[in-house]
């Protein structure tokens, strides 16, 4: 859909009624504080009644609204593209991507939307089939105290971890850079089934290399094969360079979903490990979205080369770290 470019407004034309709590409206926020467009607010109610919405939209009550004069446009995606054309730089997609981005848009949600039902199932299963025999108790302990027993190469290691995060970018953005060398869209789908082949393939055996030549080993492997993944998507100019780069990162991710959380229990006392595990979980998940914020950034502002070329290097600072600082003699028992 081409957007009309006549919504040049001034200073306070645009309205935008929503609230707070919303989602939805945090995303149109945003762009409205990306575009540094002035905007007005008008709060409207969480849930029903909404008198005042549903006079100006004609009966939509879900928000946010966006109004501009005598306009007024419903659903974010529209809002998104309204807001595009009233202030085109900066850009919302980088040039050439807007149709790939929304078809991945599109196609994430119905992917979503179909893995509902296996999800509830498992939920199912786990509510009325599974039956888990109670513990012995123990006492309270602050959460404070749990975390200073995990020593300090459990700690060491979750600050490698949290450095390696930086690094570790969305999906995303290496299926822009596959479009970048002249993938179709229908192309771009088929080298994230093709990911998850590679992922699914070696995920065994790399569960038995880690068995045998330890964890520690095993994880050092995963932050080089990172860092040439990233640094191969910043110089990659093939689509054939492009396969075996999503070949790789498949190898990556199943030395990363396998092999850290086991890493983590193997440092951790065993009275404590649930609290080492969930540490682990809470600083690699807190970092993950302002990494992606940070690899945007770089991408918009230098371009793609010197994104994956950043994570490149943060991987290996955080390589490097791991290796001075989780000596191999200190932690044979973890391996």
């Amino acid at each position: 859909m081409t957007m009309d470019r006549r919504y040049a407004v001034p200073a306070g034309d645009l309205v935008l009624h929503h609230y707070w709590m919303s989602p939805y409206a945090e995303k149109v926020r945003c762009i409205l504080g990306f575009k540094r467009l002035p905007w007005k607010s008008v709060l409207i109610p969480v849930v029903m009644p909404k008198p005042d919405l549903l006079a100006l939209t004609g009966g939509y009550r879900k928000t946010p609204v966006l109004q501009i004069g005598a306009d007024v446009f419903c659903d974010t995606d529209l809002i998104a593209r309204v807001l595009d054309a009233v202030q085109p730089d900066p850009p919302l997609f980088p040039d050439g991507t807007e149709g790939l981005c929304y078809a991945l848009g599109a196609w994430q949600q119905q992917l979503f939307a179909v893995a509902v039902v296996p999800a509830m199932a498992s939920v199912a299963v786990l509510v009325f089939c599974v039956r888990e025999h109670a513990g012995p108790g123990r006492a309270h302990v602050p959460l404070g105290t749990s975390l200073r027993t995990l020593g300090p190469r459990y700690r060491h290691y979750l600050l490698s971890a949290g450095m390696f995060s930086v690094a570790y970018f969305s999906f995303a953005f290496l299926m822009l850079a596959a479009s970048r060398v002249g993938f179709a869209l229908k192309h771009v789908v088929l080298l994230y089934a093709l990911f998850n082949v590679s992922f699914t393939v070696v995920s065994v055996p790399i569960g038995r290399i880690g068995d045998r030549i330890g964890r520690r080993s095993l994880i050092a492997v995963s932050y080089v094969i990172y860092a040439i993944m990233a640094a191969g998507f910043a110089v990659v100019d093939s689509k054939l360079g492009v396969v075996l780069l999503f070949v790789l990162y498949g190898v990556f991710y199943a030395i990363d979903e396998g092999q850290t959380k086991a890493y983590v229990a193997d440092l951790a006392p065993e009275d404590a490990v649930a609290t080492a595990i969930g540490a682990y979980g809470f600083v690699t998940g807190l970092i993950y979205l302002p990494a992606s914020i940070l690899a945007g950034a770089l991408w918009s502002a230098y371009g793609p080369q010197v994104a994956f070329s950043a994570a490149a290097a943060v991987a290996l600072a955080a390589l490097a770290y791991f290796l001075a600082f989780e000596p191999r003699a200190a932690i044979q028992s973890a391996d």
